[in-house]
């Protein structure tokens, strides 16, 4: 998934974790400690929430950049406009695909399940890797 976040929780769960490194917001965002340690937040919400295991995050990907009604992507009433938002994620998004793909290397190492698309903008068909037991 894709998370725009707010920076200044995001220093503080680092300061908190003793994380140190990254000296820019967007380097935070593309620190692996820091979207485990989000990703495993949310998979426990999912769980502790009865989310199915196909509705839970396998990856994902911080934005410093909120998503917002002067940036086009939310309506007055704040409501996502995906017609605005997919456009600009898609390449994200297949990226986290890419990188749960049977990639050793990847930072998401687990089980292979069947990947079955995703949206319209995603035709192919591959198979990505769960992070079931983080």
């Amino acid at each position: 998934g894709v998370a725009a976040v707010r920076l200044d929780e995001v220093w503080r769960l680092a300061k908190f974790r003793n994380i140190d490194g990254p000296s820019s917001g967007e380097d935070l965002c593309r620190d692996r400690r820091i979207i485990l340690l989000c990703l495993r937040e949310l998979q426990k919400h999912a769980t502790r929430f009865g989310f199915s295991e196909a509705e839970k995050p396998r990856a994902l990907h911080l934005q410093a950049t909120p998503f917002s009604v002067e940036a086009g992507l939310q309506t007055p009433t704040f409501q996502l406009r995906r017609d605005q938002l997919l456009p600009r994620v898609d390449h994200i998004i297949e990226s986290l695909y890419d990188d749960l793909d049977c990639s050793p290397k990847s930072m998401y190492q687990e089980p292979m399940v069947q990947r079955r698309g995703f949206f319209s903008f995603a035709k192919k068909t591959t198979s990505f890797q769960t992070l079931e037991g983080i």
